[in-house]
This record gives structure tokens, C-alpha cells and sequence, in this order.
């Protein structure tokens, strides 16, 4: 169980929070422009819905003449009533699948509208970096832009429209059940007798009333369970995903062993935690089968007084079965979707967390970006005495003290793993909210960061080299003769081969594509991390010369383990500066 949602441990299937949320979450669509179509469609799909109710209410009052032809044996009202069926059928399948239609399109347009937000939410603000700084368990974000928003609006419309639907039955048929019901004469011995109007309806109301509570009793345990599957079912996925983007260093490490014991210790949690849930099912589908069996007789038990006191024709014995069965549905609503309304909670705690934690993802970059001040165009880079801390906590990983690199000017940043250039970099570039001081950059000038492993989306190659901005942007021969300068003429024939280039490509032709987009970019300071630490001492030397040569206006901050890179470079930060 899950300590972090404090509505986990609730013994409903959804409570008074869950409701606020659940407008928290959705109220942004139906009030935005976007929601003017989805306001038609649901106004569309609840007229249909009230269609369907009364053409089921038609049908309810058909089966009295219906059968009561049958007994008196009338042959031409019969046919009669039997053509007047087959219109009713034909309207409500009419309805119905018109009905179905627009709550699949409105369903589709709301999981779009949404969607796009909480993808918004996510990539602004670096929340997708900062999410597992500020998290203190990976949750699987990409489970709830995906999965829960889709389970999220197609439980809502369905639970919504299925309550409405039964709000009309009941108000419809409970009209018609107490007509039909008369009171029930209960004789209490000395002359005294007990009248009860509408008997049938009280009948109703208790049975469907003692039903859904002993369901409650049954499945509450379903609320943790579920919650607790979605997030186990996660975390599998995920471990399955590290394993596909890892194969390589897996296959070389012979770590398949290792795998696959993690894998099946993690996919037991989610056997385990499943088999809770079916095992909880079974006891609650024990108790609402033998409750919908025993519904298709209770109401003729109930009305059989009536009936053979021939105050009741077969036709309306048939007509109270059918009214019964439509007011016991509406009651027992809750019951019947009691497994889909646990689910649905989950749904609803699920992508609540995920706006939480979204939020504080964007005070963390504000309070990252507090930390830098930006000066005019031509202003240097100057770091003011920075203390750098871990995540969550007040131990210092790296304290520097004040340092100023002017335009044209190039530092490198030495020391040993896990010195704090990496972080230091971080701060530079405004992700970093654990640190105190200030850091002065340059407000207009153009600034390009370069990690140690570069991201390579899947696309064309072009696109690969051009990244972050569209391909589009850059002609063939701007890409090729960077290819050119990179040493990588080979590949200037695949600038249209889609491929996964992070597994086509080595590391050290991976970093020769991070020098590309230095090329192809000319930005006014880069800063790089590792950037040729795949790249042999021949390549080293050429980058670094040829950015000296043909790119001098670009000023390098780079991090390196290796000697020979430093003599490249007009000023060097040593690892005692960092607080190594």
C-alpha cells in the first residue's frame, strides 16, 4: 500500500474528495473554447439517453397488452402489437447506436484536449527532468499521460451517462411500479390491519438497499488494490523498457541472469497483487450473480399476492416484472459498478498526484532559475561564491567560490568523477534548484549545452543532427558539410534513413554529432560535459583546433578527465575550486 495518497486507505469505491478532484481534473476541458463541441456532444448524447428511457417505458407498458392478448387468446391484437414492437426495437437500436457513436467521439476529443495539456505541463518548466529530483519514487508519468487519461475520460462519460441513465429509469419506472403495486393489506390479528401503499416499491428499495451494502462489505478492499495494480503494472513496463534501451551493455555485461531475476521479482509483485484483486472479485461476482439471479423471481414473489387476489391481469404481473427489474437496476447502480468506480478512483488519485507533483517540479525551476541573473548581450559568465547541495537536503556537494570567463575565453572544468562539474553545469543551465548564490549570464547570447550521451530521437538522420529545431530549418548542404567537418562523410547518404540512431550509431560518432550541432548552430558559448570522452586523442586535438580555427567568436566551457584536451583551452577550473 501506498502511504503517499491519503486517500488510499478509504473503504469506498469513491468519496466526497474524489468527486473534487475528479472536477479539478475535467472542468478545465468543458469551460475551455475546445469544450463547445464536447458541451453539444454531451447535451446530444443525454437527449438520446432520455430517448432511450422513454422508448424503454413504451416497451414496459407494450408487454401488459402484449400478454394480456396471449391470455385472452386474441389473435389480431397480437400481430397488432407485435408490428408496434418491431418499430420500438428498431428506434431504440437506432438510438442507442447513435447514443454509443457520440459518447466514443466525445471520449476521443476530451482524451485529445487532455492529453495535450498534461504534455504541456510536463515539458514545461523541465518537469520532465525534474520530476525525479523532486520525486522520491519514479511513478511512471508516462503511464498517466498514456493510460490513466484514456481510462480517466472513458470511466467518467460512461459512469456519468450510465447514472443518468438509471436516474431517469428509476423516476420513470418507480411511477409506474407504484401505480401498478396498490397497497398490501397485512391483517394484525383483533381487526386491526396494516395497510402499505406502494408495497412493491418499498419491497424494491429494501432488497436493492441490503444488496449494495453487503457489496460494499464485500469489495471495499478493491479501492487499495486496484490503485496499488496501476502503479505495479508501471513500474514492470518500465523495467521491461530499460531493458530494451540497455540490450547492448546488458548483452556485453552477460547481465541477462541478473535481468531476468529482477523482471520476475518485479512482475511477482504484480502476479501477486492481481491475484488479491481476482480473489476479492470472486467473492463479490459469488454474491451478484446469486443477487441477479435471485432478482429475476423476487418481483413475481413480491407481486404474486396481488395476482392471484385477480387484481392483477398476467399482463401486468409481466409489466411489474419488467418495471421492478428497471427500478432495482437504477438502485443498484452502485452495485453493479462498484469494481469500474474503484478503478475510476484510482484513475482520479493517479492523475491528481501527477498535476501535485507537476507543481512542485515548476517552484523547483523557478526557485533553479532564481539562481541565475542575466545580464546584458556581451556580459561574461561570472559564478558568485555557488554552494551546490543534493536533492532534498542540506549537505553541500560542491562549493566554488566566485569565477568570471569573458567572451572569447575558454575554461575547462578538471577533477575527478563525481566533483561536481556536472551539477555545476546544471546550474548554468537553470535546471538545478539546490544550490545557493548567484551565477551572471549573458541575457541574448546564444548558449548550447552538450551532455556527456546526447539524446538522438528516432527520424532522419537530418532531423538527428538538427535537433531541437525541425529539419526544415537547415538545407542538405548545410547539414553535409557539417557531416563533412565531423568526419562523418559516410552517413551523408542516409540524411533521409529513418532509423533508431542512438542504436546505430557509436558513442564516439554520437559525440561527433554533438560537435554537428555546434557547427551547424554556431552559438556564442557552449558548454559541454564529457563531450569527447569517446573520441581519441587525434579527434580530441581536430575538434578543438577546428573550433579555434574556423568558430573563434564561440566560447567553450567543457568538463574532461583526460590531459590532453586542457592545452586547448585558455583557463582551467581545478577540482580543489569545486570543493572536490
Amino acid at each position: 500500500m501506498d502511504s503517499r495518497n491519503p486517500r488510499f486507505f478509504s473503504s469506498v469505491p469513491f468519496t466526497k474528495s474524489h468527486l473534487k478532484s475528479f472536477w479539478k481534473l475535467g472542468r478545465s476541458y468543458w469551460i475551455s473554447k475546445d469544450g463547445g463541441s464536447g458541451r453539444g456532444l454531451l447535451f446530444v448524447v443525454l437527449l438520446l439517453t432520455l430517448g432511450n428511457v422513454y422508448l424503454m417505458v413504451l416497451v414496459n407498458i407494450w408487454t401488459r397488452h402484449f400478454y394480456n392478448a396471449i391470455q385472452k387468446f386474441n389473435e389480431s391484437i397480437f400481430w397488432t402489437l407485435l408490428g408496434y414492437f418491431l418499430i420500438l426495437t428498431l428506434l431504440i437500436v437506432i438510438v442507442s447506436s447513435f447514443q454509443k457513436y457520440l459518447v466514443q467521439s466525445l471520449q476521443n476529443q476530451w482524451r485529445r484536449w487532455m492529453t495535450r495539456r498534461f504534455l504541456e505541463q510536463w515539458l514545461q518548466n523541465k518537469s520532465h527532468y525534474l520530476w525525479h529530483l523532486e520525486t522520491q519514487k519514479t511513478d511512471n508519468p508516462d503511464q498517466r499521460i498514456s493510460d490513466d487519461i484514456r481510462e480517466f475520460v472513458t470511466s467518467s462519460l460512461s459512469l456519468f451517462v450510465g447514472l443518468i441513465n438509471q436516474v431517469a429509469m428509476f423516476v420513470s419506472f418507480i411511477a409506474i411500479l407504484w401505480t401498478l403495486s396498490g397497497p398490501l393489506h397485512i391483517s394484525l390479528g383483533y381487526g386491526r390491519i396494516l395497510s402499505i401503499p406502494g408495497y412493491m416499491v418499498w419491497a424494491c428499495l429494501i432488497y436493492a438497499g441490503i444488496s449494495t451494502w453487503i457489496a460494499h462489505r464485500i469489495g471495499r478492499p478493491l479501492v487499495g488494490l486496484n490503485y496499488n495494480q496501476q502503479l505495479l503494472e508501471a513500474d514492470f513496463r518500465f523495467s521491461l523498457i530499460r531493458l530494451r534501451e540497455n540490450g547492448e551493455n546488458i548483452a556485453l555485461s552477460d547481465g541477462e541472469m541478473m535481468e531476468e531475476t529482477s523482471l520476475k521479482k518485479s512482475f511477482q509483485h504484480v502476479f501477486s497483487n492481481f491475484q488479491s484483486i481476482i480473489q476479492k472479485m470472486l467473492y463479490l461476482d459469488f454474491f451478484s450473480s446469486g443477487y441477479n439471479q435471485f432478482s429475476d423471481i423476487f418481483p413475481l414473489v413480491v407481486a404474486a399476492p396481488r395476482y392471484f387476489t385477480k387484481h392483477m391481469g398476467y399482463g401486468g404481473l409481466i409489466q411489474v416484472w419488467g418495471a421492478f427489474y428497471q427500478v432495482k437496476g437504477a438502485l443498484s447502480w452502485i452495485l453493479d459498478n462498484y469494481a469500474k468506480l474503484a478503478y475510476w478512483s484510482a484513475v482520479v488519485d493517479r492523475l491528481e498526484g501527477f498535476e501535485c507533483e507537476v507543481n512542485r517540479t515548476k517552484q523547483a525551476y523557478q526557485q533553479a532559475q532564481h539562481l541565475l541573473e542575466r545580464n546584458s548581450e556581451q556580459s561574461p559568465i561570472q559564478i558568485k561564491a555557488i554552494s551546490i547541495l543534493a536533492p532534498n537536503s542540506q549537505k553541500v556537494l560542491v562549493s566554488m567560490a566566485s569565477q568570471t570567463l569573458y567572451p572569447g575565453e575558454s575554461v575547462m572544468m578538471k577533477g575527478p568523477s563525481g566533483c561536481g562539474k556536472s551539477t555545476l553545469i546544471r546550474v548554468l543551465k537553470g535546471i538545478w534548484p539546490y544550490a545557493q548564490g548567484r551565477v551572471i549570464i549573458p541575457s541574448r547570447a546564444r548558449m548550447m549545452f552538450i551532455p556527456q550521451k546526447i539524446y538522438l530521437p528516432i527520424g532522419t538522420l537530418k532531423a538527428t543532427l538538427t535537433y531541437p529545431k525541425p529539419e526544415t530549418d537547415f538545407s542538405h548542404e548545410a547539414v553535409k558539410k557539417v557531416l563533412t567537418l565531423c568526419q562523418l562523410d559516410y552517413l551523408k547518404y542516409k540524411l533521409e534513413e529513418c532509423q533508431h540512431w542512438e542504436m546505430v550509431l557509436s558513442i564516439g560518432e554520437q559525440q561527433r554529432i554533438a560537435w554537428g550541432r555546434v557547427f551547424l548552430y554556431q552559438p556564442e558559448w557552449v558548454i559541454m560535459d564529457e563531450a569527447t570522452s569517446a573520441l581519441e586523442e587525434e579527434l580530441q586535438a581536430y575538434f578543438y583546433q577546428l573550433i579555434q580555427q574556423q568558430f573563434p567568436h564561440i566560447t567553450v566551457i567543457g568538463t574532461a578527465h583526460q590531459q590532453n584536451p586542457e592545452k586547448f583551452f585558455t583557463k582551467v577550473w581545478n577540482p580543489w575550486a569545486l570543493g572536490a
